[in-house]
């Protein structure tokens, strides 16, 4: 080959190189100028807080069902090798079964495993927690007395069970200051039942007995865990259940629990006053019962904005991006920052307030598909969640 073939092979083979590496250098700068925008854009919707009319609202009675057949675009879920976004760390903590019937994914997962952690719940011989069993009176008696100290809910937490000190502390408990005639002394039950009486947190029935192995209803164990906390029954907060009245004699208990979620309505937004507990229900109730008091968290369900919202106009007045965590919520001010959890599975995400809803009965927070997704597969469309003030 001469050299002015040689020269000219050289450049032609420069040339085709650049043109097949050019496109691909091109890509990569636009998708860095892609991610780079999609995080201005958070950061500057962190800010708005816009007090706008509620006249243009995206929610109403339905907006919290996803709708069928509705197709799902691809959400990008953060991880932990990810950045995190402009409202918080969203990575999750790994969660184990706690029984071999109460496993991840169960709805009363959360609450049994804060009491399971602390001491105050454990399963049977054969290692399962039956859940869904009704609960007697000395089972509920012992997790109250356990979980809660008398008229004593605080911020602070409350250290884990101690047995050697409740053993101290029931060595003066005898029947004499325990007259209910079918209470043994010898039973594990009896100190959890005495010190609930001496605190006329029980009172027996009028033949003098407790009937430990009895059942015991939903107002029942509103009405004991209320006065177990020490809670007052006085407030201006004037709803209520749909299915009891005034005259009902759980009506302020009932009302207190509704204003601080301990119990959440059925979507006809009924109590089921007469309703029996089950262990998985109770443990929920007390555990509701601790967070709202401490922490004042709020229960209820979380479902998420179906596809026909997406680029709508929010009540704080920016377009609802599902790609990014925002959420709907009835009173809290526009830019408040929650931390939503799964109460099956202790998944939780961090969340911008943006818009108001939802509307329907016992759903307290409306989630972006993204923060949504981040909880549970948008599939199940609604889970039981607890809301927590991050700032």
């Amino acid at each position: 080959m001469n050299t002015k073939n040689f020269i000219y092979s050289f450049a032609f083979i420069i040339v085709f190189t650049f043109t097949i590496i050019s496109p691909v250098i091109g890509e990569d700068t636009n998708n860095n100028s892609i991610n780079n925008e999609i995080l201005t854009i958070e950061e500057n919707n962190q800010g708005i807080n816009s007090e706008e009319s509620q006249t243009d609202i995206l929610q109403n009675q339905n907006s919290s069902k996803p709708e069928e057949n509705d197709n799902t675009p691809t959400i990008v879920i953060p991880n932990e090798n990810q950045e995190t976004n402009s409202e918080g760390d969203n990575s999750q903590e790994v969660f184990e079964d706690l029984f071999p019937d109460l496993k991840v994914g169960n709805e009363y997962y959360v609450g049994v495993k804060y009491l399971k952690d602390r001491g105050l719940v454990g399963g049977y011989p054969n290692g399962s927690f039956k859940p869904n069993q009704p609960i007697n009176r000395a089972e509920a008696m012992k997790i109250l007395v356990g979980a809660i100290p008398y008229q004593s809910l605080s911020t602070a937490e409350k250290p884990l069970y101690n047995q050697n000190q409740e053993d101290d502390n029931n060595k003066n408990l005898t029947l004499n200051n325990c007259p209910l005639s079918d209470l043994n002394i010898n039973e594990w039950y009896f100190p959890y039942i005495c010190k609930a009486y001496q605190k006329n947190i029980i009172e027996g029935y009028p033949d003098g007995t407790f009937k430990p192995d009895q059942t015991i209803n939903k107002v029942e164990s509103l009405k004991v865990t209320l006065l177990q906390a020490g809670l007052s029954l006085d407030t201006d907060y004037t709803d209520n259940f749909d299915d009891i009245s005034p005259s009902d004699w759980f009506w302020d208990y009932a009302k207190i629990a509704d204003q601080k979620t301990f119990i959440v309505s059925d979507r006809q937004g009924n109590l089921n006053p007469g309703q029996l507990m089950t262990r998985g229900e109770f443990s929920m109730l007390i555990y509701r019962t601790i967070k709202a008091t401490q922490n004042n968290s709020e229960f209820g369900r979380a479902t998420y904005y179906g596809g026909r919202f997406d680029g709508g106009k929010t009540s704080s007045g920016e377009a609802y991006d599902p790609s990014i965590p925002t959420a709907a919520h009835k009173t809290l001010p526009f830019g408040t920052i929650v931390k939503v959890t799964n109460l099956s599975n202790g998944k939780s995400v961090k969340v911008r307030i943006n818009d108001r809803g939802p509307y329907v009965n016992g759903t307290i927070i409306d989630l972006s598909k993204t923060a949504f997704a981040e909880l549970s597969p948008l599939s199940t469309g609604i889970f039981h969640s607890e809301v927590e003030i991050v700032n």
